[in-house]
C-alpha cells in the first residue's frame, strides 16, 4: 500500500532520510483537480548514486509535462509510473549540461515501442535551446533515420523537434494547465527561467537555478508547493577554495532560501537541485545535507523538506506527500 503523508505539522523544517526506489506500480495518477509533483532527480552534475542530475515531472489533467532532463530522467520518470506514451513536452530552465544531458535519451527512447510517440518532442527554453536540439538532431542522425525505416517511414514525425524560445512573462496554455516562465539570474541575462504552473486554483512554481531573486518571491507568493534549488559550504570552504565561492554565487543560500520563504509563504517548500561543498570540494554525504537543513531551520520555521530523488507530491486541498 502506497505510504500517504498529509503534510502539516509532521513535515515542518524536515528533511526525507531515506531514498524511495518507486516502481511503475506504484505510480497513481493525479486527483481530477490536483497537481501530482515527482522529483525524477534532485541532484547536481556531480556522479551522487543518490540523486540524479535535475529533473522535475509535473501531472495535471491530460498535461505531461518534464521541467529539465538530466542525468537518468527518463528512466526515473518510467520508476515514477507515468503514462510516457504522453511524455512530449519538455521545459527547460537553462542549457547548463546537468538539465539537458538526458535529452536524448527522452526524445528517442520515447519514438520507440511501446512508447511509439507519433508527435514532435515539443521544448521550450532560452535563447539557444533551438542551437540544442538541432544539434542532437544532428548527432543522431544514422540511428534517426534507421528507426524511420524500420517503421516504414511512419511516426517519422516523432522523431523531430518543435522547439520554443521562453522569454520573461512567456506564458503555455493547454488542457486547463498554465506555464509561466520568468527570469532567474543564474548564467546570464535571459538564460536561464523558472515556471510556475496553475491548475483549477493550484499552483505549483519551481525556481530553477538562481541566486536570491524577487521574480521567484514574485511568482510563488502564496503557493501551494515551491520547488527551490539551494547551495550550501561552510564559511572556510568559500574562504578557502576560489572555486567553492564562485560555484556558491551562481545559487540560493541556505539564509537566503529562508528568507525566500519567509515572504513568500507557500503551503509548502521542497529543497532540489542540492548543492552542498566542504573546503577540497563536492560533499554528497547525507551529513553535509543534515548541516545545510540546520542552516535554513535556524532562520525559517515553516515547512520545508529536503527532497529526495523520485519523491511525489498531490498538490490538491492539501499538500500530500505520496511516498
Amino acid at each position: 500500500m502506497m505510504h500517504r503523508i498529509v503534510l502539516g505539522l509532521a513535515l515542518l523544517a524536515t528533511g526525507f532520510a531515506g531514498s524511495h526506489q518507486s516502481t511503475a506500480e506504484e505510480g497513481s495518477a493525479p486527483g481530477s483537480d490536483s497537481i501530482k509533483v515527482t522529483l525524477l532527480g534532485t541532484g547536481t552534475p556531480q556522479l551522487n548514486p543518490r540523486r540524479m542530475s535535475y529533473s522535475t515531472l509535473i501531472e495535471a489533467g491530460d498535461e505531461l509535462l518534464m521541467f529539465d532532463a538530466g542525468r537518468a530522467a527518463m528512466l526515473q520518470a518510467k520508476k515514477s509510473g507515468a503514462n510516457l506514451k504522453k511524455l512530449n513536452k519538455l521545459f527547460l530552465t537553462h542549457l547548463h549540461s546537468d538539465h539537458v544531458v538526458g535529452i536524448p535519451d527522452v526524445w528517442l527512447t520515447g519514438f520507440l515501442a511501446p512508447s511509439f510517440r507519433a508527435t514532435p518532442m515539443k521544448v521550450w527554453g532560452p535563447k539557444g535551446v533551438d542551437n540544442l536540439t538541432a544539434g542532437l538532431r544532428q548527432a543522431y542522425d544514422f540511428d534517426v533515420n534507421i528507426r524511420i525505416k524500420q517503421y516504414g517511414g511512419k511516426r517519422a514525425a516523432g522523431m523531430e523537434f518543435e522547439t520554443t524560445i521562453v522569454y520573461d512573462g512567456y506564458t503555455y496554455e493547454s488542457n486547463g494547465v498554465r506555464v509561466t516562465a520568468f527570469e532567474v539570474q543564474h548564467t546570464g541575462p535571459d538564460t536561464a527561467y523558472g515556471y510556475k504552473i496553475e491548475f483549477k486554483g493550484r499552483t505549483v512554481v519551481l525556481s530553477g537555478d538562481t541566486v536570491y531573486n524577487e521574480n521567484v518571491i514574485k511568482h510563488a507568493n502564496g503557493a501551494d508547493l515551491l520547488v527551490h534549488q539551494v547551495a550550501y559550504a561552510p564559511k572556510e570552504a568559500i574562504e578557502q577554495n576560489k572555486v567553492v565561492a564562485r560555484i556558491i554565487s551562481l545559487h540560493t543560500q541556505p539564509e537566503q532560501v529562508a528568507e525566500i520563504l519567509k515572504v513568500a509563504k507557500p503551503k509548502l517548500a521542497v529543497l532540489s537541485h542540492i548543492v552542498v561543498f566542504g573546503p577540497k570540494g563536492p560533499d554528497l554525504s547525507a551529513e553535509g545535507e543534515e548541516k545545510m537543513m540546520e542552516v535554513i531551520r535556524e532562520h525559517y520555521s515553516g515547512p520545508v523538506t529536503l527532497g529526495q530523488d523520485l519523491m511525489a507530491f498531490e498538490v490538491g486541498d492539501q499538500v500530500v506527500q505520496l511516498n
